[in-house]
C-alpha cells in the first residue's frame, strides 16, 4: 500500500482585473435576472450583470427595454 496524497481539483487563477464574489439574493430576483440575461443574448448572469453595471458606472442612463 502506498501513501499517496488525494488531490483536490481547484478552480484556476482568477484572471487580473478579474474578482470572485459570493453573494445571496431572492430567488425571485435571480429568476428574472437569468431571463433578462437570456433575453438580452448575454451568456451568464455574471455577464450581463458586468456589461450592465459596467454602463452604470460609466454614467450611462439604463433605461429597462433598451
Amino acid at each position: 500500500m502506498t501513501n499517496e496524497t488525494k488531490t483536490v481539483h481547484k478552480k484556476g487563477k482568477v484572471a487580473d482585473g478579474k474578482v470572485v464574489r459570493n453573494w445571496r439574493i431572492l430567488k425571485s430576483v435571480d429568476d428574472n435576472l437569468r431571463e433578462e440575461a437570456s433575453a438580452r443574448g448575454y451568456a451568464s448572469v455574471p455577464a450581463f450583470l458586468n456589461a450592465h453595471f459596467t454602463r452604470y458606472f460609466n454614467g450611462e442612463i439604463i433605461m429597462r427595454g433598451q
